[in-house]
């Protein structure tokens, strides 16, 4: 394993320049927090808000209550014994002078403060969950720049979509040749009129709702060699980054879709604002020979840009949730090309019939972080909301409009308590001149590690949604389509 906190490798960590939470070590002064915030509520508040109340003594009860029968005895006789009784009374009163002949003083429980204590706990263990876990404080709002590729490698990638492309293209070429000695027409919408216009071979009708021209690393044809080279660098770069910024293990990682996309003056130049698919987004720059481009986020809370980033270097990853608003700002002139993903963290294998097996993500990286939780229950949402459009009289539990309205509520009010209470901002992690150093220390990690576990999915879980309990819910029409491809991997 990497020497450095928390699976990184040490040289890597140097080279940061910014102190990344420590997640072990955060995590249990987090636990420890929230057990004092806990016991304050419920065993100190009651005591400092409990009110004295006066109780008389017992012995002073007891004495009163001796007098009195004294008094009824005694009444009608002579006044000899009298006076003896008197001395009797006397003595009694001598041996039973002490301190605790004054009324002592207890105290009772406030009445309120079994309201306050609930209170609380309900208000104050949620705010320091949010406001002192680094899921929470540091990750939601963050938009973070690290090298992940050289130029070199950027160009292999651009070479593997050509081909890729250029492969959809002849299909393309031999369906129009059939329509052609058949007499047929082919559909003004079909995909492989698409595949047959400008640029020649990408795809222009995924993604129906923000289309991009795109080619997926699975269903679009790049080759075995292709996905095993990406795999490795993604494997032995990617992963240990978003561990060590996000706190995850790469064994809970997750692409849903992966794609190369271009944007081209002229044609398709920009993407509205919008969120992602999943949990965490990155996009890597895979050249430079453009002008205007770059991403800019938004902040829902302030309805205004926080960040405008723009890569300066050819293979530099960008990393944000994908909940955050961002667009794809207007490319002015030439080709912007990037390649995306969108991550998703699963806390259980989502392919396991049963959903019991565990993939090593914590609680606090799961329904511990806002981002997370805020995810989860909108897929439950669409899950149900699926479930029903395919059969209407579905009655499992989780279809009820009830519980649809409280997982679209639960996921719209704490997207807000995100936008509010957390920080917004942009980290440049690596500066400019220890690239080199900082790409070499990742794959010396790798290395030493022999490949590492290599537990992350790049691509056979791509393209399919899952329940709120993890598990698959349904697979998207390109999965159906190409499933002969998912089955070859």
């Amino acid at each position: 394993m990497p020497d450095g906190p928390f699976g990184f490798p040490e040289e890597a960590e140097k080279l940061l320049t910014e102190t990344l939470p420590n997640y072990p070590l955060e995590r249990i002064l987090l636990v420890v927090k929230l057990m004092g915030v806990f016991l304050f509520f419920v065993a100190i508040l009651p005591v400092l808000m409990a009110e004295p109340v006066e109780v008389e003594n017992e012995s002073k009860k007891s004495e009163e209550a001796t007098n009195t029968k004294l008094k009824g005895k005694h009444r009608g006789k002579k006044s000899g014994k009298r006076k003896e009784t008197k001395v009797q009374q006397h003595a009694t009163k001598d041996k039973n002078t002490g301190p605790h002949d004054e009324d002592e003083v207890v105290y009772a429980v406030h009445p309120m403060s079994g309201v306050l204590s609930v209170l609380g706990c309900l208000v104050f263990l949620p705010l320091v969950l949010i406001l002192s876990s680094p899921d929470n404080y540091y990750t939601p709002n963050g938009v973070f720049q690290v090298p992940l590729l050289t130029r070199k490698e950027c160009q292999q990638i651009l070479d593997m979509a050509d081909a890729a492309a250029k492969a959809n293209y002849e299909d393309a070429k031999s369906v129009q040749a059939m329509y052609e000695l058949t007499g047929g027409e082919m559909d003004e919408n079909s995909n492989t009129k698409s595949l047959l216009e400008e640029p020649q071979g990408w795809q222009k009708l995924r993604h129906a709702s923000y289309p991009t021209t795109d080619l997926n690393l699975i269903t679009d044809p790049f080759t075995r060699e292709d996905r095993d080279w990406i795999k490795q660098k993604l494997d032995a770069r990617l992963a240990p980054i978003i561990q060590r910024i996000y706190g995850v293990p790469p064994s809970a990682i997750r692409a849903t879709d992966m794609f190369v996309v271009r944007y081209d003056e002229n044609k398709r130049t920009f993407l509205a604002n919008h969120t992602d698919d999943g949990k965490i987004s990155f996009n890597v720059l895979l050249d430079n020979n453009f002008e205007g481009g770059g991403t800019l986020f938004w902040s829902r809370a302030h309805e205004e840009p926080f960040a405008y980033v723009q890569p300066k270097q050819v293979g530099q990853v960008l990393l944000h949730s994908a909940l955050l608003n961002h667009e794809g700002v207007h490319v002015d002139r030439g080709r912007r090309t990037i390649f995306v993903g969108f991550l998703e963290v699963d806390r259980v294998d989502p392919f396991t019939e049963d959903g019991q097996v565990m993939t090593g993500l914590s609680f606090w990286s799961s329904w511990g972080s806002l981002p997370w939780t805020i995810n989860k229950f909108k897929q439950g949402n669409e899950a149900a909301h699926r479930r029903l459009v395919d059969d209407e009289d579905n009655d499992d539990w989780k279809n009820n409009v009830y519980v649809r309205s409280f997982f679209l509520l639960a996921s719209q009010y704490l997207g807000v308590v995100s936008d509010v209470l957390l920080p917004h901002f942009a980290s440049d992690l690596v500066e400019d001149k220890d690239r080199d150093a900082f790409l070499a220390a990742l794959d010396k990690a790798y290395e030493k590690d022999e490949g590492g576990d290599g537990d992350a999915s790049w691509f056979s879980g791509q393209q399919v949604a899952v329940d709120i309990n993890g598990k698959v819910s349904f697979a998207w029409e390109t999965r159906q389509e190409y499933g002969h491809r998912f089955n070859e991997l």
